[in-house]
């Protein structure tokens, strides 16, 4: 594959590492910051053009950008957000214009714009938490770590990989409250097409999809986290603590031998006999286990009840942690 990598110089308008060098920058309508982050987007050779001032290699005098082709194919790598701050700067340009200039420039004219499709994608949010809820939260995902179900660079990012999509968490530090950075990378073209209106254009992303795409996949990792945090046994327990508490082992026992004296002897068949024949072990040894239980269940139900509440704490903790992940609009906030 031929490919070639274009510098990467300063624009106004926040790019994405200048997103994650500043504080909270809340979105208007919105009470949190997030944006879309890197595109990859790709077309047909028969949509593009090469003029004679296009050379192989050449560095582009714009911002942000990978180009590469294979046989039949041209991808373009950019930063969805700093050219979408463009657009908005130069309000009588468009998005394809400001891209337009910097494929001009390089000599490469693209025909029809709506021929692209998107390749892969990427959503960010942050999210200011204070130091125990971080401390909270790397916890989880030093457990992730330990699962093998993520792994941790030497930046400092932890990794969630999950087929068609990965999440990659950082923390940033500040002179106040540390930064979560949130970044959601949509790996198939296809996964991303399913959330998003039919025929969608790349171009035509808005913030609400990208809201809506963050939500549902955060929504996805906060079901994960609770399977993994309480394990459905405990919440089994839950439903029968009630029972549990009105628990009497003796009265349970003495009902038991009331079970085995109504049954009476038939054809010189005694009772231990007659049980082993119908359920094929002995009665003696069952009721044994039986009673020991009971009785274990009855000394420890005190304590059983105690842990239940402590699970049930740390499920509830860690479950309203993650859903402060979530973006809303101010309006679905006055619901709240």
């Amino acid at each position: 594959m031929q490919e070639m990598q274009m510098n990467k110089e300063a624009i106004n308008g926040f790019s994405g590492d200048e997103r994650l060098q500043s504080g909270i920058q809340l979105r208007e309508g919105y009470d949190s910051e997030f944006w879309i982050g890197e595109l990859k987007v790709s077309c047909t050779m028969d949509n593009v053009t090469l003029t004679d001032n296009y050379v192989s290699g050449k560095q582009s005098k714009g911002n942000g950008f990978e180009i590469s082709f294979d046989s039949d194919r041209m991808y373009l790598k950019f930063d969805f957000d700093k050219f979408w701050s463009l657009s908005k700067i130069n309000s009588s340009r468009s998005i394809t214009d400001e891209i337009n200039r910097v494929l001009l420039d390089i000599g490469i004219v693209v025909e029809d714009w709506s021929r692209f499709l998107i390749e892969q994608a990427s959503f960010n949010r942050k999210i200011e938490l204070n130091r125990s809820e971080l401390a909270y939260f790397r916890n989880l995902l030093h457990y992730f770590r330990f699962q093998n179900a993520a792994s941790f660079d030497p930046e400092g990012s932890y990794s969630i990989h999950n087929n068609a999509f990965r999440y990659v968490f950082t923390s940033i530090a500040t002179d106040s409250n540390p930064i979560l950075h949130i970044k959601l990378e949509i790996l198939e073209g296809m996964h991303l097409k399913e959330m998003l209106k039919p025929d969608l254009d790349f171009y035509d992303l808005t913030v609400e999809d990208a809201r809506q795409i963050l939500n549902l996949h955060l929504r996805k990792f906060r079901k994960v986290c609770a399977s993994l945090i309480v394990n459905d046994g405990w919440y089994v327990i839950s439903e029968c603590e009630h029972y549990l508490r009105e628990l009497k082992a003796d009265s349970l026992i003495k009902n038991l031998e009331l079970q085995q004296s109504l049954i009476p002897e038939f054809n010189g068949m005694d009772f231990e006999s007659f049980f082993k024949q119908n359920f094929g072990v002995s009665f003696q040894n069952t009721k044994t286990a039986v009673s020991n239980w009971l009785k274990l269940t009855e000394s420890i139900k005190d304590d059983l009840q105690v842990m239940e509440k402590f699970i049930s704490h740390t499920g509830s903790t860690y479950g309203e942690l993650l859903q402060k992940f979530e973006v809303y609009s101010l309006e679905a906030r006055k619901l709240f």
